[in-house]
């Protein structure tokens, strides 16, 4: 018996519920639809942040254990970047602390056209913005 099957599915007496009569008939269609609208549900994108082309990767933990920190960690070409927008609730030391870290990657690369951005919620539009923010005006909103 699976966990589903011991602790959501059944009753104190072993009785299981109908509702879970697709983990017994349809086991493998089931699961396909279950990864399936869990892969669909990490692609969702609001409205405000749909102008992005951004890509997302999920980790999978079903060959590597990826709960050491280190295990977690990806390689990308800082050339790549084209900026980086703080969301709503990023702290302030935290904001501080990436802008720090980004301005010495950009020193040392001879780059110039980095941009740093804040994400914010417009009362005006009803909707999550974003604007051109600057080391001195970290804070702001």
């Amino acid at each position: 018996m699976n966990f589903l099957e011991a602790t959501w599915y059944c009753d104190e007496d072993g009785n299981h519920s109908p509702y879970a009569s697709h983990l017994y008939e349809q086991t493998e269609t089931w699961r396909k639809a279950y990864w399936a609208n869990f892969e669909q549900s990490l692609a969702i994108k609001t409205k405000e942040w749909e102008y992005e082309q951004e890509y997302r990767l999920t980790i999978s933990g079903h060959f590597t254990d990826y709960k050491e920190r280190d295990s977690r960690k990806l390689q990308y070409r800082f050339e790549d970047l084209k900026g980086l927008i703080f969301g709503i609730k990023t702290a302030s030391l935290d904001k501080l602390r990436i802008m720090r870290i980004i301005n010495e990657k950009c020193k040392s690369t001879g780059r110039t056209d980095f941009k740093f951005c804040q994400a914010y919620y417009s009362r005006a539009t009803k909707q999550i913005e974003h604007q051109e923010i600057h080391s001195f005006d970290l804070g702001a909103k």
